[in-house]
């Protein structure tokens, strides 16, 4: 027994799960916000860390996965007074005239609008789902309408396209990127990596890639529209497989084995605060020619 106890106290006998990698899985399902600063702005309760000039992030609940690199990034910058804001909706519509499927709305893109009129922001980084927007997505629960009209119909994408219109004229005097939707597939979910057997070890872990031109392919009408949204009001457009992916493909896991995924849409934090830098010059509100971060897909 002294003999077992001092092999595992060396790490030369490992447990169970950290012998089979299920530990790093079991970590990624729970590495979800561990610190969530809250400040205010116009009497609006926002996530992150305020500045005298501020970059507003604004969306669904990808756009708060973006948080843990918003907190390190302002924290590193000891001499700047630049602060980063996050506003989401959850599983809300974030654009003008939409109420989820049930006509629940809980009244985010109201406190968009306030927010605008507020100097300190300068810079605003919108994100997404952005094929929920357009009827690309299915489940019942979350299906939008826009004037009382499904997106699933001609009718109701057309209104969804013109509310976002209406959206980018009002913030024209901000520098603004649009974020396309990071790649959600159930194969990136760390959760999914696991691999039950009934011959022992019983289990073992199976990491997966996507296609990635396959997801931007399946919803291209949201895709196109958002770089035509950016092209049109001179926005950046910047497309998260371009930094995510390898060779086309979208791993599951990072170099050393991480799920990337907290599950199959939300990226774990501890892998957006030290690996995801594709938004850090948006964050710091550092000037960027338009469109100048383009897909290669």
């Amino acid at each position: 027994m002294c003999l077992f106890g001092f092999l595992s106290f060396k790490k030369i006998i490992l447990p169970y799960s950290t012998h089979f990698g299920l530990d790093k899985i079991l970590a990624a399902t729970s590495d979800w916000l561990p610190e969530v600063p809250i400040t205010e702005l116009d009497g609006i309760t926002l996530k992150g860390i305020k500045g005298d000039v501020n970059t507003l992030i604004y969306g669904d609940s990808l756009a708060i996965q973006y948080l843990p690199r918003a907190i390190k990034l302002v924290r590193e910058q000891t001499d700047s007074k630049r602060g980063v804001l996050i506003l989401d909706g959850g599983g809300y519509p974030a654009f003008p005239g939409s109420t989820r499927s049930d006509g629940k709305y809980n009244g985010v893109y109201d406190k968009f609008e306030r927010l605008l009129q507020n100097k300190s922001i300068d810079t605003i980084i919108i994100t997404g789902i952005w094929y929920k927007c357009f009827g690309g997505y299915t489940d019942e629960s979350f299906i939008i309408n826009v004037d009382g009209i499904s997106v699933l119909t001609p009718e109701g994408r057309k209104k969804a396209v013109e509310s976002w219109n209406r959206v980018m004229r009002m913030i024209q005097d901000k520098m603004v990127y649009l974020v396309y939707t990071t790649p959600i597939d159930p194969d990136l979910y760390s959760h999914n990596m696991v691999q039950r057997s009934v011959i022992p070890p019983n289990y073992s872990i199976q990491t997966k890639n996507i296609d990635c031109g396959k997801f931007i392919k399946k919803y291209e009408f949201a895709y196109d529209f958002v770089q035509s949204l950016a092209k049109t009001y001179g926005a950046v457009f910047i497309d998260p497989s371009s930094y995510l992916c390898t060779d086309g493909f979208c791993n599951s896991v990072d170099v050393d084995g991480k799920p990337i995924y907290m599950n199959s849409a939300h990226m774990a934090s501890s892998f957006v605060r030290d690996r995801v830098t594709y938004l850090d010059d948006a964050m710091l509100g550092r000037q960027l020619n338009a469109l100048s971060y383009q897909s290669k897909y």
